[in-house]
């Protein structure tokens, strides 16, 4: 729509470039059909092409296009953590939390976000069968979901023996993501496909917790062995990851505070309004080049 606007009435065209579209409707199950994700990604490829500056969310969408149109200009901007404006939860908030929610006193692993096939939620019951092995009282908490799939994931983990360690909460308001954040001993993201960062990444550095994901692309543009436990896709790579973040609390203790100086550094609000300001300077700079040229 906003290049064909600007066609009309002859202004420029800042595409804010969320997602690839093709990819989108496979992730999402839309379509496999592949004459429609040809039709969507030729309609994409000439939005990317007509726009006077294109901002990527992602590394993976910058090389997107970069590909698609090499001599376009392109800003990264990548998103922040949805809480940040908001206050840290302190500890009492976090142990009644606990106790609302019949814990115990073991460690917690908290995922938030969708669940949608993509995510890895399956990988993640699995692993915590191996998990609870070794660390019976650890506790699992699953944060988001529509109610049908809350309970097609609540009838897998019954068949896998984990429904008294694994609490689905289904969705939340932002208001209560501290006190989740503060709960926490472990924050994962089991994501098994994509390529797009997931927004959570962000609330998850920023909150100091180290983190446990797995290494594919979507968390690797960002993340690194220095600033999270990356595994393989599997139930036994998250397994495994999550031993070693339990039994070394030290090694932990350090890939959180690293992250949280990543987020600060690089996804903060202070770094997404500077890396705004750069973008429209350049879009400024590129109205006033036009402005010369047609004169």
């Amino acid at each position: 729509m906003g290049v064909l606007l600007s066609s009309i009435f002859g202004c420029q065209h800042l595409y804010d470039m969320h997602s690839d579209l093709a990819q989108q409707m496979s992730n999402f199950a839309f379509t496999k059909n592949p004459l429609l994700i040809r039709c969507v990604e030729a309609v994409q490829h000439w939005i990317v092409r007509n726009a006077d500056v294109v901002i990527a969310i992602c590394p993976d969408l910058k090389s997107t296009v970069e590909r698609l149109a090499p001599e376009k200009p392109v800003c990264l901007i990548e998103n922040v953590a949805v809480d940040e404006m908001l206050p840290p939860a302190n500890e009492e908030s976090a142990t009644q939390l606990r106790q609302e929610l019949q814990l115990g006193d073991g460690p917690i692993l908290l995922y938030t976000g969708t669940l949608e096939f993509y995510q890895g939620i399956d990988l993640l019951l699995q692993s915590a069968m191996h998990v609870h092995a070794a660390f019976p009282t650890a506790r699992y908490i699953i944060l988001g979901g529509q109610p049908e799939q809350i309970a097609t994931y609540q009838s897998l983990a019954q068949q896998l023996g984990v429904t008294e360690i694994v609490h689905f909460i289904g969705q939340r308001p932002v208001e209560e993501m501290p006190r989740y954040m503060a709960l926490a001993d472990i924050l994962v993201s089991p994501r098994s496909e994509g390529t797009n960062t997931p927004l959570k990444l962000y609330t998850y550095l920023r909150s100091g917790k180290p983190i446990l994901a797995t290494a594919i692309h979507s968390h690797t543009q960002v993340l690194t062995s220095n600033t999270a436990m990356l595994v393989a896709p599997t139930p036994e790579g998250l397994a495994q990851g999550t031993l070693e973040l339990l039994q070394n609390p030290e090694r932990a203790y350090v890939m959180g505070e690293n992250g949280k100086i990543l987020a600060s550094e690089y996804y903060s609000w202070p770094a997404f309004l500077e890396k705004n300001r750069r973008t429209y300077k350049l879009f400024e700079n590129i109205r006033l080049n036009n402005r010369i040229i047609h004169v």
